[in-house]
Order: structure tokens, then sequence, then C-alpha cells
């Protein structure tokens, strides 16, 4: 079961407030699990039912347990990094070949990532920057006419 914690406290159920209680003390035994859910999150919950919430991420592989103590998994992190780092990545294509603030590319200061998903549409895109580079230029005195251009393909 894949299981992605909500971050936002005042939506986050019994679940997410464990994983959060046991990422911050690692180590942590039921006990204080339990007393921590309900003196700092208000949740009005047993003991018997915390010990059946703890049991069943361990099953889900979310936390493991040594004993009476209980931590974070390592591969179940390693999985929402890879999880989260894809889903950024899937966006980042899917945004990148959309119109383009040339002014905006042109005069910042920062390096920006470009995904153009055909030829064509790299041609386009530097043909399109170049021009507005060179109109640039031409309001320069000869000595501050630099250009550096990246593209790696």
């Amino acid at each position: 079961m894949t299981f992605v914690p909500v971050i936002t406290p005042e939506n986050s159920s019994t679940k997410d407030k464990v994983i959060g209680i046991i990422s911050t003390n690692p180590g942590i035994k039921t006990v204080t699990i339990s007393h921590l859910l309900k003196k700092h999150h208000n949740v009005n919950i047993s003991y018997q039912a915390v010990h059946k919430l703890l049991k069943q991420l361990v099953l889900d592989s979310i936390l493991i347990s040594n004993g009476k103590e209980y931590g974070i998994n390592p591969v179940w992190i390693k999985q929402m990094q890879a999880f989260v780092n894809k889903l950024a990545s899937k966006e980042e294509e899917e945004t990148s070949d959309d119109v383009f603030d040339y002014d905006d590319l042109i005069n910042s200061k920062e390096t920006k990532k470009i995904v153009l998903k055909t030829r064509e549409r790299f041609d386009e895109f530097y043909f399109a920057i170049r021009k507005r580079l060179i109109q640039n230029l031409e309001n320069l005195p000869m000595d501050e006419r630099i250009i550096f251009r990246h593209f790696w393909h």
C-alpha cells in the first residue's frame, strides 16, 4: 500500500500525525506516541488503537520496529523521494514546452532548464531567443556586447 502523508496538520489523519511524531522522535515507544497524540494533537485515541495503527504501519513497510521502539523505514523514505522527484520532473517536462517569456529568460540572472520535445521546437526557440538577444545588444556599447549561451543536447 502506498501512503502519502498530508502536510497540513488540520487535514492530517492519525496516521499522518503518528508518522510526524516518529519522524522527529526516532526510537519512540508506543506509550509516548499515544501520549503525544493526546497532548499535542488533541486526538482521542486509546493505547490499543495506537498499538494497532503502529503494527499496520509496520506491515505496510512505512515504519520499522526494534522491539517496542519505532522509526521511519528508510526504504519508504527513498520510495517517497523517488515519487516526488518523478512527479516534479513530469510536471517540469509538461510545462517546459509552453510559450516562453523571452524577456524574462534574457534578463534573468538564474540558470534555466528548458526541455524542448522536438528539433523543430528547439529551432523556434533558438531563433526567437537569438533575435531578442541581438535586439538588446544593439543598445549597448561595443565592449559590453557579450553573449554567453550553453546548450546541452
